[in-house]
C-alpha cells in the first residue's frame, strides 16, 4: 500500500509547482489559463517584434567597435 504525500513535499518532489489555499485556487487556475494562452503566439512574429524593438542597441557594439578601429593606442 502506498503511503500519502504531503502536498508540500510533492512540491519538493517536482509533481507540483505550487500549493495553493482553496480560496487561490480558482484565480490561481485562471492565471495558469492566461499563461497557456501565450504558448499560442506565433514565435516568429515575436521574434522579429523584439528584433525591430532592439534593433537600436544591436547597432551600439558595433558603432564603438567601429570607433576604436581607428583609435590610436
Amino acid at each position: 500500500m502506498a503511503e500519502m504525500v504531503s502536498p508540500q513535499k510533492t512540491v519538493l518532489a517536482g509533481f507540483l509547482d505550487k500549493v495553493v489555499s482553496e480560496a487561490e485556487f480558482a484565480p490561481a487556475v485562471q492565471a495558469f489559463a492566461q499563461a497557456m494562452t501565450m504558448t499560442k503566439l506565433d514565435m516568429k512574429t515575436h521574434h522579429q517584434t523584439r528584433l525591430k524593438a532592439r534593433a537600436e542597441l544591436v547597432h551600439v557594439p558595433d558603432k564603438y567597435i567601429e570607433k576604436d578601429r581607428h583609435r590610436r593606442l
